[in-house]
């Protein structure tokens, strides 16, 4: 059965990846197991990268926070408020990315499958979901510099 972009076993219960993309695979790795295990598992290492990336320029906007509110300037309460809101954005963002950097490593994932067709399938979800979680803290973060912007606006007018 298809369902939003997933097949789920009926018989099993396992949500798998588009059957589609499982055959494109096959075809461009010709069918070679490990060719198409390296390629899954060199698309969750990019992955990671990005999250880690991801994480470094959370910190720098908490750092960038906190030095905003050491000093002893006025800073107004709207701009406060902003600037509050974006820091929470920013440690769900940072959140979102721990999750991706979490390791699960790809043999382990294959070795909880009945078979190998099965253990690339849970790849492919492993890797769908983590670059859902990739997607949203990278709007989380937008959603924090767009706030930061605010902030600074509003401490700069007002």
């Amino acid at each position: 059965m298809l369902i939003d972009g997933f097949a789920y076993c009926d018989g099993c219960g396992v949500k798998v990846a588009w059957t589609d993309e499982d055959a494109l695979l096959d075809t461009l790795m010709k069918k070679d197991k490990l060719k198409k295990f390296r390629f899954l598992e060199h698309q969750l290492g990019v992955l990671d990268k990005k999250a880690s990336a991801i994480v470094s320029l959370d910190g720098l906007l908490l750092a960038l926070t906190a030095s905003l509110t050491a000093t002893r300037t006025a800073i107004n309460s709207i701009a406060r408020l902003i600037l509050s809101m974006s820091s929470i954005l920013v440690l769900f963002s940072a959140a979102m990315s721990a999750y991706i950097l979490a390791t699960k490593w790809a043999t382990s994932e294959m070795s909880k499958s009945h078979n190998i067709h099965q253990g690339f399938n849970r790849l492919m979800v492993l890797r769908d979901e983590k670059t859902h979680f990739l997607h949203c803290s990278l709007f989380l973060l937008f959603m924090a510099l767009l706030g930061y912007a605010l902030s600074v606006t509003f401490y700069l007018l007002i």
